[in-house]
């Protein structure tokens, strides 16, 4: 699954485990990652995407200004 912002595209990985709630990350690498429930459907998975787009644009920008500072400042 890939995740379109600014005419990029990030991938998205899904992880299930055995926990109670779903946590949505973006990691260093600029991967969208998803930890959520054993059971839960790929359905649920893309609408709670599209629910929290806001926040995940907002946690990439910071990422991607951070990497950018760290290049900069080198």
């Amino acid at each position: 699954m890939l995740y379109s912002y600014l005419d990029n595209e990030y991938p998205v990985i899904i992880n299930k485990k055995r926990i109670k709630n779903s946590y949505i990350r973006v990691s260093d690498d600029l991967k969208i990652v998803i930890n959520t429930n054993i059971i839960v459907s790929n359905k649920y998975i893309s609408s709670l995407i599209e629910s929290n787009r806001s926040s995940i644009d907002r946690m990439l920008d910071k990422k991607i200004k951070r990497k950018l500072d760290n290049i900069c400042n080198k």
